[in-house]
């Protein structure tokens, strides 16, 4: 999240996680991704309202926005820990 965002003011929690406006990733544009599928079995549902079709993309387009992207550490680590 960038600086000065609104979910970085108070403890996060799994509500106001959910309740965020959401940002995916998916080449073909779908708006629900595994994540949805945890949160569903956690009695949660989060608002997804837009879909980048890379990480790299969704990267970039995110600290310009409200929008809370969620990625697996593998698209946003680099080998050997650099």
């Amino acid at each position: 999240m960038r600086p000065g965002h609104p979910l970085t003011e108070g403890p996060l929690s799994l509500e106001r996680y959910a309740a965020a406006e959401h940002l995916t990733v998916s080449r073909r544009g779908r708006l629900r991704d595994p994540v949805d599928d945890a949160l569903a079995t956690l009695g949660h549902e989060r608002r997804v309202v837009a879909a980048g079709p890379t990480a790299a993309f969704a990267l970039q387009l995110a600290p310009a926005t409200d929008l809370v992207l969620t990625l697996p550490d593998a698209a946003v680590t680099f080998p050997g820990g650099r």
